[in-house]
């Protein structure tokens, strides 16, 4: 009886042991699951502040942490794939957008990101996919509309840009970015009434955009307004005074007011005699100086044609 009693208690006692074990077991588990947990959620916090402050590289160390312990995590593929691409580190940003999109396909942020590293590395039809796929996933991105339009300029597809830009603009109708760009396509297309009426809301809502007004003279240029058009490249000038390219443009335009041809330059005297009898062309001559000065190529063309 005695020995019957005791193998009771020995298993009352085991059960008791084993239930504990359990519970132990359970605790650990649990405990040890939100430390990994915290952890990765940590080195993000770590690499979004690194990131703020300008340290891309120490971003991209602690996002290698935290993607170490939270391997499928599409937040920090994309984010650390942000940071490699202020870095300039295209190629290694593309594989963490694709990875971002591995772990979730409707990640439209990643998509446009990716799209934005392959229009760097100058891939534009993959970018253009990427573009049209972030706007299926999210129809209001206006950043996903604005960086499209940009690309398909670049592709020459400039209708295809302003139906993007317009956009934007009903939504943001003061959006400078869109206004610039779209009129910059009018005056691709040769539209330049359009043209103008975007470049001066530009200017009238930021008057020192240099390029905006560059591409308004070269819409009065296009108009044999040259006068008009000397006005604007000089007040380029003036904004930007070692950009060679206002002084470029206002040397176009004092060549093309002056009436000479590259013709009248038949030979070396022909050409000295033209030049010194013609003050447009001097100063058309002394602005390509000028812009070559600032490094802006185009000008050694010009002046091995027209300059003494």
């Amino acid at each position: 009886m005695k020995q019957k009693e005791s193998s009771i208690f020995e298993r009352a006692l085991l059960t008791s042991l084993m239930f504990k074990f359990f519970i132990f077991l359970v605790y650990f588990i649990l405990v040890s699951t939100f430390s990994f947990a915290q952890k990765a959620s940590d080195y993000y916090v770590r690499g979004k502040a690194k990131f703020e402050s300008g340290d891309y590289a120490g971003a991209i160390v602690e996002y290698d942490r935290a993607i170490a312990l939270s391997p499928k995590s599409s937040a920090l593929y994309n984010n650390r794939g942000i940071a490699k691409s202020k870095l300039t580190y295209y190629s290694d940003a593309i594989v963490d957008y694709t990875s971002a999109l591995l772990f979730d396909s409707t990640f439209y942020l990643a998509w446009f990101n990716r799209g934005n590293a392959y229009k760097e590395i100058l891939k534009y039809e993959e970018a253009l996919l990427d573009y049209d796929q972030a706007i299926k996933l999210k129809p209001d991105y206006k950043s996903g509309y604005m960086n499209r339009g940009i690309l398909r300029s670049l592709l020459k597809d400039n209708n295809g840009a302003i139906d993007d830009f317009n956009v934007v603009l009903q939504k943001e109708e003061e959006n400078i970015n869109a206004l610039y760009n779209r009129g910059s396509s009018y005056l691709t297309l040769k539209k330049y009434d359009q043209a103008l009426t975007d470049l001066n809301k530009v200017i009238k809502l930021q008057p020192d955009h240099f390029k905006a007004i560059v591409n308004r003279g070269i819409c009065y240029l296009e108009r044999d307004m040259y006068n008009e058009a000397i006005i604007e490249f000089t007040r380029a000038i003036g904004i930007q005074p070692s950009n060679g390219e206002g002084f470029y443009m206002r040397g176009i335009a004092h060549l093309n007011s002056s009436g000479v041809t590259s013709s009248a330059f038949k030979n070396a005297r022909n050409k000295k005699i033209v030049w010194e009898n013609n003050k447009k062309l001097q100063l058309s001559c002394s602005d390509f100086e000028k812009a070559r000065d600032f490094k802006y190529s185009q000008a050694m063309e010009m002046i091995a044609t027209y300059c003494r």
